[in-house]
This record gives C-alpha cells, sequence and structure tokens, in this order.
C-alpha cells in the first residue's frame, strides 16, 4: 500500500488518536513509511488554539523512531494552513524547524473555515467556491515552502449542496489551471487526499478532472495522504485512487 503523508494525532488540536496507534496501523497496512503532519498555525478554531507543542511532538516522534526502526519509517512533517495575515509567521516556523514534510493547506476565507455550517449562511455556494481558488493562488505565489498543496478543493468538502453542481474544469478552469503551473514551475507537489472517500463522497481531494488537467499541463508528482484523524481511517481509499494514479502515469512520493 502506498506511504500515507498526511497523518493526525492526539499532538493535533483536533485528533484524539494516540500517535502510537497510528504508527501500529501503518504496520498492520504495510505501508514503508508513514508522515505525521499535525496543525500548526493558520486554523480557525473556537475557542482554541492550534499551535503544537514542538517539545512535545519531537520527544513523541523520537521515541517512536526508536521503537519501531526495524519495522516502518516514520516522518516527522507538518500541516500549515495558509492565511493572508499568517504568511511571514508560517514561514519562519517552518524555518526554524526541520521538519521532514510540508503540507501547505488552504481552510479559511475572510476569517472563516467552512468546517462550520454558519459559514454558509446568507452565501452563494459558487461565489464562495470562486474566491477560495482565487485565494488559494494569491497567497501560494507569495508561500513557497511547502513539499505538497493539501486537498485543493477543500472548499467543496463543506458546500450544503454536497457538490452537486461542481465541476471543476469549467466553472474555475482559469484559476485552477494557474495553480497548477505554479506547482509545476516551483516543483511543488500535489496531494492527492482520500479524506473526501471516507464522508461519502464518489471522489478525492482533488476532483479527478484537475488531476486530469494536471498531467495535460506537464504535471507529475503527487503525494498520497488519507487525513486521518483516527486509526482507523488511516490509508483510507487509497485501493479507491490506485488505479486513477496508474491511469495518468502519476509518480507518488513514497
Amino acid at each position: 500500500m502506498y506511504s500515507d503523508f498526511h497523518v493526525h494525532s492526539d499532538l493535533s488540536f483536533d485528533s484524539k488518536e494516540p500517535a502510537e496507534n497510528q504508527v501500529k496501523r501503518a504496520i498492520e497496512l504495510n505501508m514503508e513509511k508513514i508522515c505525521f503532519t499535525h496543525h500548526d498555525i493558520g486554523w480557525y478554531f473556537e475557542g482554541n488554539t492550534s499551535m503544537i507543542d514542538m517539545d512535545k511532538y519531537n520527544k513523541t516522534i523520537s521515541y517512536l523512531r526508536e521503537k519501531y526502526s526495524n519495522k516502518i519509517e516514520i516522518l516527522q512533517g507538518i500541516e500549515i494552513g495558509i492565511t493572508k495575515e499568517n504568511i511571514s509567521e508560517a514561514k519562519e516556523f517552518i524555518e526554524n524547524n526541520n521538519f521532514d514534510f510540508v503540507i501547505g493547506s488552504f481552510h479559511e476565507l475572510n476569517g472563516e473555515d467552512p468546517y462550520y455550517p454558519g459559514f454558509w449562511d446568507g452565501k452563494s455556494e459558487a461565489e464562495i467556491i470562486d474566491d477560495y481558488f482565487n485565494v488559494t493562488y494569491e497567497l501560494l505565489k507569495d508561500f513557497i515552502h511547502v513539499d505538497t498543496l493539501g486537498h485543493l478543493d477543500y472548499i467543496v468538502r463543506y458546500c450544503p449542496s454536497r457538490d452537486v453542481n461542481y465541476n471543476p474544469m469549467v466553472d474555475q478552469k482559469k484559476v485552477i489551471d494557474n495553480i497548477l503551473n505554479l506547482l509545476i514551475e516551483r516543483d511543488i507537489c500535489l496531494e492527492i487526499n482520500t479524506s473526501n472517500l471516507a464522508k461519502g463522497f464518489d471522489f478525492a481531494h482533488p476532483h479527478p478532472d484537475i488531476l486530469k488537467r494536471y498531467v495535460e499541463l506537464g504535471g507529475k508528482k503527487v503525494t498520497i495522504g488519507s487525513d486521518a484523524h483516527q486509526a482507523d481511517k488511516l490509508g483510507y481509499g487509497f485501493d479507491d485512487v490506485k488505479t486513477l494514479i496508474e491511469e495518468l502515469n502519476l509518480e507518488v512520493k513514497q
């Protein structure tokens, strides 16, 4: 099975799963590697801070690496939530820590996360989706400190209509092309994030049409992540995307 390059545990503000449980599950699935990518800067989280305890994170990874050194390679990464307000802080944070892998993700729009139902009140879904992609492109131009772009069409996951009318290469083709070309130009991978499948969608992030367009533009490099916050979701959907990956002849970072 593909190695999982997007994993959370109780070191992250939104998970209660012990990191060791994630490692054990990865071993059960015969993964060669597991990469923890805990949340840090740039998360809209009501009433709490998203900042990770780096000292605890470092000690946990060191302990797990020593304990499971002959069974699996454990990588220490981070998922940075990029916003207009935190670009300088995020750059400094990455530069001051020796991460094996950095996911750049966009979860907020105008200071709010579409995860929360109230985000959508009185708003046009089509306009919000357009805004999301445009902000992603503008911020990504100013932020190059990432190895992969996480769940590109994250915004669709929480649309009240559940993506019924979502057609990315018709409705957002120009800006998506801009994003994909920027990734190719800067040698940044595109993440295939399978968490959407666990939530009942029939496609992973990003939409297959976006992946096909990525290849048309010359893109090849992808990472695979389940975005698992529970051990039973680790590697979820990897077999479902394998055929598409092979059909498009994509190069998976392992």
